[in-house]
């Protein structure tokens, strides 16, 4: 893994990559934190809390479409218009191997679909949880 002196940093299983922002929310004065997954078009959004508060499909945005998301070969889950579904759906994804997206991206109205490995996943949320609890005080050198 790596992690940089502005929050952010990666997690990389193989050929998955987890990418994560840690930001100071400019107007708060808040941590935020979210992690990216490109192979699946993921993002998961802690906001402030320490959990994750939305997990959601990168680059769904026709509107009045809603997404879908599946681990393994559970129960597909609706999102809703922006594309997302409640934090508590990352419990499914940290027992699944495999997560597939279904989108709907502006201006074409069909469905494009990805799916990646969710190799490395619980291993980013703990990068998450160890960036926001030591940042502040982490010492970083020059490279």
């Amino acid at each position: 893994y790596t992690i940089y002196d502005d929050g952010s940093g990666s997690l990389k299983a193989g050929p998955v990559e987890w990418s994560i922002g840690c930001s100071v929310d400019k107007m708060s004065d808040r941590r935020e934190c979210n992690i990216t997954g490109r192979q699946a078009e993921l993002y998961i959004n802690y906001g402030s809390g320490p959990s994750p508060k939305w997990v959601c499909i990168l680059g769904h945005d026709f509107p009045g479409r809603t997404g879908v998301i599946r681990v393994d070969k559970n129960k597909p889950v609706t999102t809703d218009d922006d594309g997302c579904v409640g934090g508590s759906y990352v419990s499914q994804m940290q027992s699944g191997k495999e997560i597939t997206t279904r989108r709907v991206e502006w201006p074409y109205d069909y469905s494009k679909h990805a799916t990646g490995s969710l190799d490395g996943f619980n291993e980013a949320m703990q990068l998450v949880t160890h960036i926001k609890n030591n940042i502040d005080t982490m010492k970083f050198t020059a490279g």
